[in-house]
């Protein structure tokens, strides 16, 4: 029996980040089940939970940048076969995409209540912010797409509300919490430590 191959997508990769830890125990949890894993990425440290194919094409600014990260991945993708392809950036090509960044557009919306006209302009004509526009709707209108990973109940709504998927696509899976990192028991250090700093309770 064959190993399911499966790509995960992430422009940036190292174990230190938030995203970055999220895929990191990804990469473990399904190694320790024997499927055949690959990073793509722009950077990414080796390992032997996965196979590394970095696609890191040269940009000058941010909207190339992304642009041609997302055309490399995508024509590597063509290239390679895999089962399953699991991204974290907005790349028409992808089976699964989980959406830590939430929509855009309501990123833009909310970034603007504090603006001045002219910065909200500025916002309005960015070719970035534009580019990023695009990418969600053309990936939201990919028939690669099969599935989308909230975090949260209202980036799925919002998401509702911008691209009108089918209810069915999206699925709202909250990030977990290291429960030894993040134990209340931990709290019966507080004092000693604020004592040993000479932190005031005020």
């Amino acid at each position: 029996m064959n190993k399911l191959n499966i790509a995960i997508i992430h422009k940036k990769y190292r174990p230190d980040g938030g995203a970055e830890r999220f895929a990191a125990r990804t990469f473990a949890a399904l190694a320790q089940q024997g499927l055949q894993l690959t990073l793509v990425t722009r950077r990414g440290e080796i390992s032997d939970n996965y196979q590394l194919i970095q696609c890191n094409p040269f940009f000058i600014g941010r909207l190339w940048r992304d642009w041609g990260f997302e055309r490399a991945v995508c024509q590597t993708l063509i290239n390679d076969h895999f089962d399953l392809v699991q991204s974290h950036e907005r790349i028409p090509c992808c089976h699964v995409y989980r959406a830590g960044d939430g929509v855009h557009q309501e990123w833009l919306r909310q970034r603007k209540r504090t603006l001045g006209k002219f910065r909200r302009l500025l916002l309005d004509w960015s070719p970035y912010h534009r580019y990023v526009n695009r990418a969600d709707q053309r990936m939201f209108q990919s028939p690669s797409l099969k599935a989308v990973i909230c975090n949260s109940k209202m980036v799925r709504d919002e998401m509702m509300d911008y691209f009108n998927p089918p209810p069915e696509l999206l699925h709202v899976i909250y990030s977990g919490v290291d429960t030894q990192s993040f134990h209340p028991n931990l709290k019966n250090h507080r004092d000693s430590v604020r004592r040993r700093h000479l932190l005031n309770r005020s």
